[in-house]
């Protein structure tokens, strides 16, 4: 292992067997100076605790977002604010009874609220799935790849988000496309599969076909991810109505 020194630049070469599991310090031999040294091993150990779960213990599944409690720890500290939300909540519900009513028989015959799983970075996971969850989805969040793959092998999922930087510490978004890609056919096409990349084209679909994915998103739309989805999934129950009906299974 080699450390540059942060005095005078100095290139010390360190023999990593010899080295203790936890971070300690050195003298420059050229300025005397002491230079603290972070042994590969312990980076390692320190990234393991926040990525999936160690071996031997059992994975813990994503947990499920919860709309309403988030609503009132806003609601908690917001003052005047809580009862304006509050009035644009109901308005959202109204919204959203009117749309329910306008879907006629696509709506009676879905027995359950669809389940998606979400994967992305941090500071998009609230945002999302609290517009997903208006959007009448139940919504699961996971924080690192043992979760997510964890919550896909217990529970029947029918639409995956999941951004190309998620968890890339453990590689989180190569672990669950090899998850998907492991998928019988019947069960592939009961899993639609949103990626979300910088380098995507919105809507694309040419480069979804190439990539094995039913929507593309490109990261600066992210906050039009919801309706378009509820655009596209309407489109992939109409590509595969007669496929659905002939194994009398619901849509999406």
């Amino acid at each position: 292992m080699i450390v540059v020194c942060s005095h005078c630049s100095a290139r010390l070469q360190l023999d990593e067997a010899k080295m203790p599991s936890r971070p300690f310090t050195v003298r420059c031999p050229k300025c005397q100076q002491a230079v603290q040294i972070q042994p590969p091993k312990f980076e390692r150990e320190e990234r393991r605790t926040e990525g999936p779960a160690p071996r031997g213990a059992r994975p813990v599944p994503a947990p499920a977002f919860n709309l309403e409690k988030a609503q009132n720890a806003e609601r908690s500290g917001a003052g005047e604010q809580a009862n304006e939300l509050a009035g644009e909540e109901l308005l959202n519900a109204l919204a959203r009874l009117l749309r329910g009513e306008q879907s006629g028989a696509a709506a009676h015959r879905r027995t359950r609220q669809r389940r998606v799983l979400l994967c992305v970075e941090q500071s998009a996971r609230e945002p999302l799935a609290r517009a997903l969850s208006e959007s009448n989805y139940e919504v699961y969040i996971a924080a690192n790849t043992s979760q997510a793959i964890e919550r896909m092998r217990e529970d029947q999922l029918d639409v995956l988000i999941l951004d190309a930087e998620f968890d890339a510490a453990e590689q989180g978004a190569a672990f669950i496309a090899r998850e998907i890609k492991a998928l019988r056919p019947a069960e592939r096409r009961r899993l639609f599969f949103v990626q979300i990349s910088p380098g995507l084209r919105t809507g694309d679909a040419h480069v979804a076909f190439l990539h094995n994915i039913n929507l593309a998103i490109n990261s600066a739309d992210i906050r039009e991810l919801p309706g378009l989805l509820d655009y596209t999934i309407r489109s992939y129950n109409e590509l595969y109505k007669d496929y659905f009906a002939t194994l009398q299974l619901a849509p999406l």
